[in-house]
């Protein structure tokens, strides 16, 4: 220690690595340095661990108490609890961010009063570091405080030919260096630290950074020139902005003014809270993604203060991590038979802390965290409503929020215990505080909003309304905001509203609801229904996979849904509930047009916003929606197939328009129109599914696949299983460009595995000794790229430093973290892990435009923690998916220019499609000498000689995409993450010249038999009793399990671990079974494209599969009704016509065909008490019957049957008569009536009565 740092080696860090020891360390001073002993008992270097007060010692001799159970070093008392808080103090007075932790130990490491071993005896160096880190151990800080440093270098009169004093970081094993202090006057005066701080303000010669993982500095620099990465908190923000962020850049001057300019965005405004930190107010970005932030005085006249740069990711509102927690969010959905009277709402209340204020002088004061009077800020929880309607100005439809009332007034807690737990508060939703929508609004505009989302914000004092009766807000402060919410509980609450009820009376609000969402229902599908049909390019497009196994490996179209999946293991969505495995469109839905030119089609794609969402029952069969009315199953059992949505939940870019808010616009468009559908309201289902029917897989064609896994062990995209084994750089896949598709390249790094064998803990192991090659590599990074989009690099770390992540996702020249979001979008890719394996054990990249996924997996993704291993085995497999746009699959159709592919997955692109090899790798494929010569054609560099090989077969794609940089990767090369894409098992120069030999079945058999030999060790040379170690510990137990299967024997032998070997060997097996079934072209007629009246009951079993080639259909009906119609159809394949043929531009019939349902009635359920005269023959039919089946003779039958006939006969005459006198009684009526009408009529005319004409005629 009395070197100036703290480390597991004895060593200082090494350049010359791995011939030399290159430890892990943190040095605050490191130099050549020793005790003064003339300084009696006041030079020393001492240690000792602070941890939160728990129990103590019973007896202690110390004058401070130590923790029972503990070494005498580690303390836990009064004292610690003191020492701890005034470090997260210290932390939060200079680190952005730093309110958020919580410090639960400390490790104290002080040197004082050191002296150099050659320097001047009056110089000395007296400093301190201390390292906080939280329960957990997730999140850790430094700060290293410096008194004072009488001297630069060790050597005699401060001269520096030894070298100078370092203050640095060390990752260790070259993953990474970085200096204390980036600026010049460290670089060449080292002691200037002790005059120099990262808060000036709180005390001179003090810094910090944040040490996790990898290193960042926190606190302000004075640097000038170059570049420093800034700190952002947080670094993942909405889109919508309205938020706030911390930032640790330059040292900050209080008399100027400072932005954080956003890349392609406007500026975000600054203010200081103290010299170290500036909270930064965000505008909208309608993006997602990364945008890389630079800040900067807003003069930006000073060159050496442009050095500071950083990013920020942000994301929709609907996954934002740091959004308002409401709690269950389902509930929020369910029916209006189960409604919510009250929630729970959580915030932290130092996300809302008082502004910097001012002294009477104009001074700024700073904002200090621990005064609880900053945190005394009342706040609104306020409901905003969201649609997308007209804007007269615009003259286009727009995202609208309307702020409709306040449900709550809060008070921001300035409690202690509340700074690291959230502040909770039971809200009511029988009441709201106060209206900012007119009458009018409330009782007709507020039905427009489908749905809405809370804002906690600052209170703020509402306006005066035109009518001087209402309060409006035209926008709120920055703020919190929550996940969407329906608004179907407000309804009710609105005074002068639609509702006429008691707020009381929950009948009277379950109807209410009910009776408006069947309004909002149908205000949906009229508009829907005027916009274009979408789902026309949804299903050429993007149609579903018809079996789930299809779309769980078609990686780069497909993937799991994020709320809906089994797979990942989260099934929290209620819009598809009824479903075992929904999937999603990777991307949104590439539209695609087909143009005839004189070379032939020329194909061409362009972006749409549409989505897809694909569901799957247990038996992997595909769901559809029209089905679902006749899937006869209670509440319990739901039938919930997906369906393609007009709004893609994960946007489209440019994000403009109606669409340019993910997820909210989802909402609007698709998820709120089916719970006001078919949740809120009954009979409505089918409306929905009318406008969103399910996909019927029709147009859809499966990808090829391919894998590399274990020990080289390949399969390639046209089927054939081999082992390649060669160290160096290689192109897996290169798909040139054409007009619809976009040039890709996915590069590996393989290299060779080391010998298990060597004991890592080995008392006298030799640093040039851990790494010792062998003939077999293994996958260790993989990276993809494209024309148009980030590179992305998947990185297996190295040995001893796979304890928390076991990979590296860098993006950018940064490296990634999926703890919180576990799907992240860049610049034309897609990064998701499966976090059902910690450590990022199973990562997803897909390659939008391309539309190719790949899966990553570390030691085949298996849980460590159950094995007897320290840590995973150190190796890579992946999985790639090629869509039918290249031309790689036998069962594409044909006639349509594809983009050609090449690369380790199709070396040989011209060879057919193959599956003599089964699910085995052949002996003569392990290392095949013709198979080597294609193979390293591809390959882009060597083990030795890093220079571009020109490959023979003319590649121009030769550029190490492992060692290139981008004009955008080069803005954050002082970012130490680029040393994490270096080779993982770099050799020593011991080892340089040892050649690779190939493993062929000769080697591995003369390998197993030198293996079985029993020699003595003691006398037996070294070089044999090395080679010996290698062996595994019982051959005959790998011979037992592996059945002389290539691929098990290889990797148990060579790997030294039989579990590898059987994994290695399951894993091609089932790879191959379910190729044939991925692959396979399946002929679907789609849903029976029928009405479906009450009553009807798809059947026999409702679970059966009712959409693929042979598939039978049938119908029945409730007891109470009988079938009419047609009750069975059958899915089968009828030949084209020669004229449908010529019609459809087909030169030969013979090999064309459609799919359709056998053709028939429409089935439809009749009451079986439709007619009483149908009943009563009914049973005289069935009396006669009886008869029949008693009485056998043929008179009896015949009389019988007279007796049928006749009864007919009497009933259909008896209507005849019935209907002919119902006739003429209704004429006879109409006659009468008529006749006495033409009586009166003539009276009137005549103008006489009746009486006197006929006296008249008497006298005459």
């Amino acid at each position: 220690m009395t070197a100036g740092k703290i480390s597991l080696s004895d060593r200082v860090y090494a350049t010359d690595w791995p011939n030399e020891a290159d430890p892990a360390l943190i040095a605050p001073y490191m130099c050549r340095q020793r005790i003064d002993s003339s300084y009696g008992t006041d030079s020393f270097v001492s240690y000792r661990i602070e941890t939160r007060k728990r129990q103590v010692k019973a007896f202690s001799e110390t004058r401070r108490q130590q923790c029972a159970n503990a070494p005498n070093y580690q303390l836990c008392d009064d004292e610690s609890e003191v020492f701890l808080n005034a470090m997260q103090r210290a932390l939060q007075e200079g680190v952005a961010g730093a309110s958020t932790f919580r410090a639960e130990s400390a490790l104290v490491v002080t040197w004082k009063a050191l002296r150099p071993n050659l320097g001047n005896e009056g110089s000395q160096a007296t400093f301190q570091l201390v390292w906080l880190t939280d329960a957990q151990g997730l999140l850790s800080y430094t700060m290293i405080n410096y008194d004072r440093l009488g001297y630069d270098a060790a050597d005699l009169n401060g001269n520096n030919r030894i070298g100078r004093c370092q203050a640095l970081f060390n990752g260790g094993n070259h993953t990474g260096l970085v200096p204390l202090d980036l600026s010049e006057q460290t670089k060449h005066q080292p002691s200037t630290l002790a005059q120099r701080s990262a808060v000036p303000h709180v005390a001179r010669g003090r810094y910090f950074h944040r040490v996790d993982d990898v290193v960042r500095p926190a606190g302000c620099s004075n640097k000038t020139g170059g570049t420093y990465p800034l700190l952002v908190y947080p670094n993942i923000v909405t889109m919508l902005g309205e938020t706030t962020v911390e930032v640790n850049g330059l040292c900050l001057n209080p008399s100027q003014t400072y932005v954080l300019m956003i890349e392609q965005r406007d500026t975000a405004p600054c203010e200081i809270l103290n010299p170290s930190i500036a909270r930064c107010t965000l505008p909208k970005v309608l993006d997602w993604g990364t945008k890389t932030v630079y800040f900067q005085p807003q003069s930006g006249l000073a060159n050496d203060e442009k050095a500071y740069i950083g990013y920020i990711y942000f994301v929709p509102p609907t996954i934002d991590p740091m959004r308002l927690d409401i709690g269950d969010l389902h509930k929020w959905f369910t029916a209006p038979t189960h409604p919510m009277t009250s929630f729970t709402l959580k915030w932290f209340p130092r996300n809302f802390t008082m502004h910097r204020t001012f002294t009477s002088e104009g001074r700024a004061l700073q904002v200090d965290y621990s005064d609880t009077s900053i945190y005394n800020i009342p706040l609104g929880l306020y409901i905003v409503g969201y649609r997308e309607a007209k804007d007269d100005h615009k003259m286009k439809f727009v995202p609208q929020h309307k702020i409709m009332a306040r449900v709550a007034t809060l008070s921001n807690s300035g409690d202690e215990r509340y700074r690291w737990e959230p502040q909770t508060q039971t809200v009511s939703l029988t009441h709201v505080d106060e209206w900012y929508l007119f009458k009018w609004e409330r009782k007709y505009d507020m039905y427009t909003y489908r749905f809405g989302y809370f804002k906690l914000a600052p209170l703020v004092q509402a306006k005066m309304g035109s009518d001087k009766e209402t309060h409006y807000i035209d926008q709120l402060p920055e703020g919190m905001i929550s996940s969407p919410v329906s608004l179907h509980w407000l309804w009710p609450l609105a005074p002068d509203g639609a509702y006429k009820g008691t707020t009381d009376d929950d009948e009277a609000k379950k109807e209410f609801v009910e009776q408006q969402s069947r309004a909002m229902c149908k205000d949906w599908f009229e508009e829907d229904g005027a916009l274009d049909n979408f789902v026309r390019e949804t299903e050429n497009n993007s149609s579903c996979p018809c079996r789930a196994e299809q779309a769980r490996a078609d990686l780069g179209r497909f993937m799991p849904h994020p709320r809906c999946s089994t797979l990942f293991r989260d099934v929290s969505c209620t819009e598809t509930l009824g479903s075992m495995n929904c999937y999603m469109s990777a991307q949104n839905v590439q539209g695609s047009r087909v143009r005839q030119t004189s070379f032939g089609d020329e194909a061409s794609s362009y972006n749409t916003h549409f989505g897809q969402t694909c569901c799957y029952d247990s038996a992997g069969y595909l769901m559809h929606s029209s089905y679902q009315p006749v899937l006869k199953i209670d509440d319990s059992t739901p039938y919930s197939p997906g369906f393609p949505t007009r709004s893609y939940e994960f946007g489209t870019t440019p994000y403009q328009g109606m669409f340019e808010i993910p997820g909210l616009s989802t909402f609007h468009h698709d998820v709120m129109p089916y719970y006001l559908c078919c949740k809120f309201t009954d009979f409505r289902c089918q409306m929905f599914y009318w406008r969103r029917p399910s996909s019927a897989c029709q147009a859809y064609e499966a990808p090829a696949i391919g894998m590399l896994s274990g020990a080289g062990q390949i399969t390639t995209l046209n089927g054939e299983n081999l082992i390649f084994n060669d160290p160096g750089v290689y192109t897996l896949l290169h798909a040139h460009k054409t007009a619809s598709t976009p040039e890709v390249q996915i590069q590996v790094r393989m290299e060779r595995f080391p010998d298990r064998s060597v004991d890592f803990s080995g008392l006298n192991q030799a640093q040039q000794d851990l790494v010792q090659p062998t003939n077999v590599t293994v996958l260790t990074g993989v990276v993809l790229a494209t024309e148009d989009s980030d590179r992305v690099h998947v990185m297996l770390r190295k040995d001893t430093r796979r304890g928390r992540y076991r990979t590296s996702i860098i993006v950018g020249n940064v490296i990634r973290y999926f703890d919180t979001m576990h799907l992240q979008r860049f610049k034309g890719v897609t990064v998701y892990v499966n976090t059902v394996e910690r450590g990022q054990a199973e990562v997803y990249v897909v390659l939008d435009a391309a539309q190719i996924g790949v899966r990553i997996r570390e030691t085949y993704a298996v849980d460590v923690d159950r094995l007897a291993h320290f840590e995973s085995l150190g190796l890579l497999d992946l999985e790639v998916s090629v869509p039918p746009q290249y031309n790689v699959n036998p069962y594409h159709s044909v006639g349509m220019t594809r983009a050609k592919v090449e690369g380790l997955v199709l070396p040989y692109p011209e060879q057919p499609f193959t599956t003599s090899n089964g699910g085995s790798v052949p002996w003569q494929n392990v290392n095949n000498e013709g198979i080597r010569a294609k193979m390293l054609t591809y390959r882009v560099r060597g083990e030795h000689d890093f220079t571009v090989h020109q490959s023979s077969n003319g590649h121009n794609d030769n550029i190490d995409l492992f060692e290139a940089r981008l004009e955008s990767e080069k803005l954050f090369n002082a970012y130490a993450d680029h040393y994490l894409k270096r080779p993982v098992y770099t050799m020593p120069t011991k080892y340089a010249n040892v050649p690779f030999v190939p493993q062929t079945q000769t080697q591995v058999r003369e390998f197993v038999q030198f293996c079985q030999l029993k020699f003595d060790r003691s006398s037996s040379a070294d070089a044999l009793v090395r080679a010996h170690k290698r062996c595994p510990k019982d051959v005959k137990h790998v011979e037992t399990i592996c059945h002389d299967e290539a691929s098990c024997m290889f990797d148990a032998l060579y790997l030294q671990e039989s579990a590898l070997g059987v994994k290695s060997m399951n894993t091609l097996r089932g790879f191959v079974e379910d190729r044939h079934a991925i692959m396979r072209h399946y002929n679907s007629c789609g849903a029976m494209n029928i009405e479906y009246p009450e009553y009807l009951i798809k059947g026999p079993n409702s679970a059966a599969p009712a959409y693929l080639e042979g598939d039978k259909l049938s119908f029945s009906c409730y007891q109470t009704h009988i079938i009419k119609g047609d009750s069975e159809y059958a899915c089968q394949k009828i030949a084209l016509t020669a004229r449908e043929a010529r019609d459809l531009g087909l030169s030969d019939a013979n090999y064309e065909y459609r799919m359709q349902w056998t053709q028939g009635g429409q089935p439809w359920c009749r009451a079986r008490w439709h007619t009483m005269t149908t009943v009563v023959y009914g049973e005289i039919i069935d009396f006669v019957q009886q008869n029949r089946k008693c009485n056998g003779s043929d008179k009896l039958v015949k009389l019988n049957l007279t007796v049928e006939n006749t009864l007919t006969w009497l009933m259909w005459c008896a209507i005849i008569v019935g209907v002919i006198i119902l006739v003429l009684m209704v004429f006879l009526v109409f006659w009468t009536i008529k006749q006495k009408s033409r009586a009166e009529e003539e009276r009137k005319r005549n103008g006489s009565n009746p009486r006197d004409i006929e006296m008249v005629i008497g006298q005459n």
